[in-house]
């Protein structure tokens, strides 16, 4: 049900996208933060760093979209012999954006991924590997610095078939 949601979504974006001349409003942003894999606290699985690179166009002042690539971090569990967990996803998303004084805005993003994980265990090669298609969401901040320089943080929460990743970011995002 929850997909089918998204897709409307993203197809009714995709509809207004189309009908919008807002001028030069593209942008393109690398965000980088802390990932929780969200295994249970029992494991001895470290939280990676993770990037994240970013192209997006804003279709109105309160409505964007992107494209992102994310690589999660290799995550290892410090035993012996060495577990390693990597995923990496390519998202679509939406943004609706709304004001905060002149240089502030705040948003929520909702979207479809495509993602790819896997464990392997130094000496025996991939052990685990799974993929899939599901929404994440997840919430930000971006304060303007100049006319094509802004910076911010953002949360998101990514479903991996039922398995919540999540990844708290700061980002810097050229604007042209």
């Amino acid at each position: 049900m929850i997909r089918k949601i998204c897709l409307t979504l993203t197809l009714l974006s995709a509809c207004t996208y189309a009908g919008a001349d807002v001028g030069d409003t593209g942008y393109i942003g690398l965000g980088i933060g802390s990932v929780d894999y969200g295994i249970d606290s029992s494991s001895d699985f470290d939280n990676p760093m993770g990037f994240e690179l970013i192209v997006g166009k804003e279709v109105s002042r309160n409505i964007s979209f992107e494209l992102s690539y994310i690589d999660f971090g290799k995550s290892d569990n410090g035993a012996t012999p060495v577990q390693n967990l990597e995923a990496s996803a390519i998202t679509a998303g939406a943004l609706l954006r709304g004001k905060l004084g002149k240089t502030t805005d705040v948003f929520v993003k909702l979207g479809l991924q495509g993602w790819d994980s896997e464990i392997s265990e130094d000496g025996a090669g991939v052990v685990a590997n799974k993929d899939g298609t599901d929404i994440f969401y997840g919430f930000g901040a971006t304060v303007k610095t100049t006319d094509n320089l802004s910076f911010g943080a953002r949360y998101i929460v990514y479903d991996f078939d039922g398995d919540n990743v999540t990844m708290l970011s700061v980002n810097a995002q050229l604007n042209f």
